[in-house]
């Protein structure tokens, strides 16, 4: 099983060299046969890879322990689930799962493309290729998941840390978001070869991007989500340096987004977009070289695995041939519009862009920090969270009041009473939110300032969507509330930003409650005592210990909660000791609500059944989560392809794709035209 695997890696390998080879001599000599042949070079690898990486999963699930891998990260006892888990746990898996997902990207490349676009397709197909070929190169020679050896008995088995339904989700949603922007960055590269550099490379790039963005963004919060209900030390976010190696390129990829949408509509920022789509490729490769390297140190890397030189190498090559197609093409890539008002949309995309690029460098120059001082040959010292969070606060504050004011905006130019009307009431609601904050006890006015951002970003939001919807009813082109289907999908875009935008601020509620406003607390407490934090009363009644295997002793407390007199019933924090472990592995308890978390860890016991709990109340923690789901929704909006018959169609073709937008644009803040053409 081993050989067949490892075999179909490196005819997959060759196939990929002669599909680059192929697309390479077929363009040059405008050979069809030698392009056809690329093409279907592009689909073997893909099956070929995927043959192999089933091999790899079929070994997991029937413990062929006599490959290294396998035996390594599972065992007998392990549920069928991570089994399957296991396939992305450690640096093979991981990044065989990463070659996969490109091999699947690369052939339905080839699969979509279409008469018209096929000279861009085969270029960025080309590059695809190029980037199969320097992973499966990896899969063979440095890092080969199908490493064989003697059978041992039974496997080590999966650490136990990584034994959280979190692990089915986060690590190859993780990997795909990184793997998946390898498309924009090859129709990028491939717009700048073929000096195609009108919007076909961005339409072909943008549902991947969007894609990619919501696998990261997802990735991060269901990450968070993991370490905040798992490890036991009552956050969700550590500044560690491989959490940021996931936030950089979801950062990047959101000013990417954005600026697609000003070129596509503007005609503006076409330097700008190609840098960020390059930009962000080049983070998705330094963020899996991070994962892989003893660069810098972090609980969630794999430590030294020999593959630095080849991903050093592959980082350098990315910025030196982006840098110089991009120079080279300069004078193409001219604007054709300029931002004419400084009070406009235009401009608010260009400030979003230049803070969410600017956050990014402060956490690449924060996480890179021991390795430059190590460099320059001082101590090896890591920055504290406390910077991150200095530094990033205002900056990420601004990104959300921006995301406020820009659906209030106009393009081009603004008609300023028109504005101060859309954005008072949106105002009033938030002020008023604050008000009743204030009288509740929240004190902090940078913590009231940055609560009435986010609650204007959502009234905001909302009074623009509905607004929307009145002025559509008032023309005739709704008679409901809620927009129809074809109208709705019409504009889809439109509501996935709106939704997208209120998840944010939702996300950052919760992010500015649970991190100004927490309270934590330990108690030493034997039997029968009782605790007090917050208006909660927390009595130890007993603790429960159990083998629940013959490897594991689970040691259970049982801990009555109580507020204002009346019961809220039993939480149940807990610790598992494995005899593989050193240090066992807690299972905090966690009551939660939409106002607060209350949230207990067992820190240590001893054989008189005394324990010693670490207490914290997070406030506004669901919030996280519920603007989680909300992101999801809005990403999907905004990806899900607009169904054909969405779109009102009419006698003249020239009006199939104008009719729908004809009436709400003439009055509509959307329109770029309307906002000057009285002034004219």
């Amino acid at each position: 099983m081993a050989i067949f695997g490892y075999l179909l890696l490196v005819v997959a390998l060759i196939v990929s060299v002669f599909t680059v080879i192929a697309y390479l001599l077929g363009e040059h000599q405008k050979n069809r046969g030698l392009i056809s042949t690329g093409r279907i070079g592009a689909i073997a690898a893909f099956a070929l890879t995927t043959l192999s990486f089933g091999v790899l999963a079929v070994a997991l699930l029937t413990h062929h322990f006599e490959i290294a891998y396998v035996a390594e990260h599972t065992n007998l006892a392990l549920p069928v689930s991570y089994l399957v888990s296991a396939l992305w746990a450690g640096n093979e898996g991981s990044l065989f799962f990463w070659c996969w997902v490109l091999a699947f990207c690369s052939g339905l490349v080839v699969l979509q493309a279409r008469k018209g676009e096929r000279e861009l397709v085969n270029y960025a197909s080309m590059v695809l290729s190029i980037l199969m070929t320097f992973f499966l190169l990896l899969l063979i020679v440095v890092v080969n998941p199908f490493k064989t050896q003697v059978a041992p008995a039974d496997g080590a088995g999966l650490n136990p840390l990584l034994q959280n339904p979190a692990m089915i989700i986060h690590p190859p949603l993780l990997l795909a978001g990184y793997a998946i922007f390898a498309v924009p960055f090859a129709f990028g590269i491939a717009a700048l070869i073929t000096r195609r550099l009108d919007d076909l490379w961005l339409n072909k790039a943008r549902s991947w991007a969007i894609l990619s963005w919501l696998a990261l963004g997802l990735g991060n919060l269901i990450g968070a989500w993991w370490a905040y209900v798992e490890l036991g030390w009552g956050g969700y976010w550590a500044w560690d340096p491989v959490e940021n190696a996931g936030l950089m390129p979801w950062l990047v990829a959101t000013a990417f987004l954005h600026s697609m949408i000003m070129q596509k509509r503007r005609g503006m920022f076409r330097v700008w977009t190609m840098s960020l789509a390059i930009l962000t490729f080049w983070l998705t490769i330094f963020g899996t070289f991070l994962t892989r390297s003893n660069l810098l140190k972090s609980v969630h890397t794999f430590g030294t695995t020999g593959i630095e030189p080849y991903f050093g190498t592959l980082l350098f090559l990315i910025v030196a041939s982006g840098i110089w197609l991009i120079a080279t093409r300069s004078h193409e890539l001219e604007n054709k519009n300029e931002i004419e008002n400084i009070i406009s949309r235009d401009s608010s995309f260009l400030l979003n862009n230049l803070l969410l690029v600017l956050s990014t460098l402060v956490i690449f120059l924060g996480t890179m920090f021991p390795a430059f001082a190590r460099w320059f040959g001082q101590p090896d010292n890591s920055v504290g969270k406390e910077f991150f969070n200095v530094v990033n606060t205002p900056i990420f504050i601004a990104i959300v009041l921006l995301a406020g004011l820009c659906v209030l905006l106009g393009w081009r130019k603004v008609n300023l009473k028109d504005f101060n009307r859309r954005m008072l009431p949106p105002l009033i609601f938030s002020v008023l939110l604050v008000v009743i904050l204030f009288i509740a006890g929240f004190r902090a006015w940078y913590a009231l300032l940055a609560f009435l951002f986010c609650f204007f970003v959502v009234f905001a939001t909302i009074w623009q969507w509905f607004s929307d919807l009145s002025r559509r009813k008032a023309n005739g082109e709704e008679e409901t509330p809620v927009p129809s289907r074809s109208k709705f999908w019409a504009s889809k875009n439109r509501y996935g930003a709106y939704t997208v935008h209120i998840a944010i601020a939702l996300i950052s509620i919760g992010i500015i409650g649970s991190s100004l406003f927490d309270t934590d607390q330990t108690a030493v407490l034997k039997p029968g005592e009782s605790t007090q934090i917050k208006g909660y009363n927390l009595t130890y009644n007993n603790m429960d210990i159990t083998q629940p295997t013959k490897d594991s002793m689970l040691v259970v407390v049982n801990i009555g909660v109580t507020k204002n007199g009346a019961s809220l019933g039993q939480l149940h924090p807990q610790q598992t000791y494995y005899t593989t472990q050193e240090q066992p592995v807690s299972e905090v308890a966690i009551r939660t609500n939409p106002a607060e978390d209350l949230y207990i860890i067992l820190s240590a016991w001893d054989e008189s059944q005394t324990v010693n709990l670490h207490i914290l109340v997070n406030p506004l923690v669901m919030w996280i989560w519920i603007g989680s789901g909300i992101l999801l929704l809005g990403g999907l909006i905004c990806f899900y392809p607009q169904p054909l018959n969405s779109l009102q169609m009419t006698t003249n073709p020239a009006q199939k794709t104008i009719e729908p937008f004809a009436k709400n644009a003439a009055n509509s803040p959307e329109n770029p035209r309307q906002q000057t053409a009285g002034k004219r």
